[in-house]
């Protein structure tokens, strides 16, 4: 389940960028050519965030077709 390390992945880049400020949303956006399933991407991000005490960050994420 490759969701899990893009997940972690995600986290890496947001940490940063946070600063030790609250975060309250993730947003991803996933490409046509995708190869994620959205629904395991959040599963992931769920069990990541509780895993990592993040549990107000909230992940979504949005699909663009190949006409976007």
């Amino acid at each position: 389940m490759h969701e899990l390390s893009l997940c972690q992945a995600i986290a890496g880049v947001v940490r940063p960028y946070a600063e030790g400020r609250h975060v309250d949303i993730v947003r991803v956006k996933i490409g046509a050519l995708r190869q994620v399933v959205p629904e395991s991407l959040t599963f992931c991000w769920t069990l990541l965030r509780d895993h990592e005490d993040m549990r107000s960050e909230e992940h979504t994420s949005e699909l663009q077709s190949h006409h976007d």
